[in-house]
């Protein structure tokens, strides 16, 4: 695809070394490219600050900290479905071009999934090189740190963009802070860095979380992904939200994948609900769900799109999650003992609605095998690699290692007791 003149000149800012090198065959770049290349390279070399700081309050307190800002932060909130969030505008003075330049905070309630975020605001961006992702324990919580320069078209023209986004989940909630201008990733790490650090929550009105776990998935060195786990308590009912995040990345192409697992329990550990929403990508959610039928069969159904499909099977093994088997994952940690199972809704080979079972058995002290296999394999051995599970003295699953990645814990909130009230079954009634 021929390339536009202003999308090459972007591309020669954004890469100087490598464009100069590309011009030696020729007689040289024009006084207006090389202009362009300069301004450019000025715009990615973008720093600012440090400034002073001011106090931040939100959710009628629920949220506080400290915000570097030239001006007192600008917020505004609305609540609109039961769902509180605030936009809060910190000052960064302004840009190489004169423009107002600004770090962006969006405060919701929820657990808002990562990926879903950054292509909410680029759609489609056209890498200029591959992604940069991190992800670490945060004061109450777990944050993610995703940046890319890019291309974008604006009003049908090519527009250099620096995407930095960074997300902090804690107590059921999510603070997301962006930029988007050219340049400025040593600003935006020092002021969301310190902000972040700086943060106290609260639980929402009417939620009381019991209990948090994050974990961030690795290959090498690199972050590759991570997930949050939290458990709380809504009126007399247990919620636990488990959030999913993964970067895979090519030479060439990148894409996200994001994925939530609700499940909802009465006072008797009894299953009420079960959602799971995927993402690929931009692409989602494609939503599978869970309840109770007649007879203890569970309701299972897909929804992608306008499309839906559904169907009633008898569990055999209860839905559960790796969490809530903290008591058998410690049985099985300390001794040899009678294999586990817990089932998984899903979708088969076909897309059609399902279950899977994640297979638990005694390795060796400390250590979980686990294995996952179909609805129609329940009872049969397979051959495959199992995932090795390293469980501490709660059942806490601390390390997750498999063929070609690790998963670590980097952060705990609670006591792995507010994980179980109870025999983790599927109501009967």
């Amino acid at each position: 695809m021929k390339r536009t003149a202003l999308t090459s000149l972007l591309l020669l800012g954004a890469f100087g070394c490598k464009a100069q090198s590309a011009h030696s065959s020729h007689d040289g770049a024009s006084d207006t490219e090389l202009t362009a290349r300069e301004k450019v390279a000025r715009m990615m070399a973008r720093e600012q600050g440090p400034y002073g700081k001011h106090e931040l309050s939100l959710f009628d307190g629920r949220i506080e900290g400290r915000a570097e800002s030239t001006t007192k932060p600008r917020i505004e909130c609305e609540n609109e479905d039961d769902q509180q969030t605030c936009t809060v505008t910190l000052d960064m003075g302004t840009s190489e071009t004169g423009k107002p330049s600004a770090i962006v905070c969006v405060v919701s309630t929820g657990l808002q999934p990562f990926g879903q975020q950054i292509h909410h605001v680029a759609r489609e961006p056209k890498a200029l090189a591959q992604p940069t992702f991190d992800a670490r324990e945060e004061s109450h919580g777990l944050s993610g740190h995703f940046a890319v320069d890019a291309l974008v078209e604006e009003e049908g023209q090519p527009t250099l963009m620096s995407l930095k986004l960074s997300t902090l989940y804690s107590h059921a909630q999510t603070f997301t802070c962006l930029d988007l201008q050219p340049g400025g990733k040593e600003t935006f790490k020092r002021v969301v860095g310190d902000l972040f650090a700086s943060l106290a929550f609260e639980d929402p009105a009417g939620y009381t979380q019991k209990h948090s776990l994050g974990y961030v998935k690795r290959q090498g060195n690199e972050a590759k992904g991570f997930r949050f786990v939290q458990v709380g308590q809504v009126d007399d009912e247990t919620v636990q939200t488990s959030l999913y995040f993964t970067l895979e990345q090519s030479k060439e192409q990148w894409q996200t994948l994001d994925r939530d697992v609700f499940t909802l329990r009465d006072r008797g550990g009894d299953l009420s609900k079960y959602q799971a929403r995927h993402w690929m990508h931009s692409l989602g959610p494609m939503v599978i769900t869970a309840k109770p039928s007649e007879g203890g069969k569970l309701r299972i159904k897909v929804e992608n799109g306008n499309k839906s499909n559904a169907l009633e099977m008898t569990p055999r093994a209860d839905i559960s999650t790796e969490e809530r088997m903290a008591p058998e994952l410690m049985a099985l940690a300390r001794r040899r003992g009678k294999t586990t199972r817990y089932g998984i809704p899903g979708l088969d080979e076909d897309g059609d609605p399902t279950l899977f079972y994640s297979v638990l058995e005694h390795h060796e002290p400390g250590i979980v095998h686990e294995r996952v296999v179909s609805h129609a394999d329940f009872n049969k051995k397979t051959d495959e690699a199992p995932s090795e599970l390293h469980v501490d003295a709660h059942g806490v699953v601390t390390r997750q290692v498999d063929a070609d990645h690790i998963i670590e814990l980097v952060h705990r909130e609670g006591q792995p007791s507010g994980l179980r009230t109870s025999r983790t079954k599927v109501s009967r009634r």
